[in-house]
């Protein structure tokens, strides 16, 4: 099997990424190692500065405000700056 370059693989990358087909699947398809594509895709990311990572960026709900579940179902939504006080009263009415 011959050595595979940026010129081989990019345009892979591209198609892949408009496909619906998983890496698996669109590896097998083109008879490519999936080893072999998952090297590729990094250099592809990096050329393109981005990174590849499994974590996704998540910004907390309870960032702006608090909430507070009653074990009947009902929340009650709190502004961040509701004083410590207020929260324990709102607790003890359980």
């Amino acid at each position: 099997m011959a050595r595979k370059t940026e010129e081989d693989m990019f345009p892979l990358m591209d198609r892949w990424e408009e496909s619906q087909d998983t890496q698996a699947a669109f590896c097998e398809a083109n008879d490519i190692p999936l080893s072999t594509f998952t090297y590729w895709r990094g250099k592809y990311l990096e050329s393109r500065n981005e990174r590849h990572s499994v974590f996704t960026k998540l910004e907390p709900e309870w960032a702006s405000s608090l909430e507070l579940v009653y074990p009947n179902g009902v929340k009650v939504r709190l502004p961040e700056s509701t004083s410590l006080s207020d929260v324990r009263m709102l607790i003890q009415l359980v």
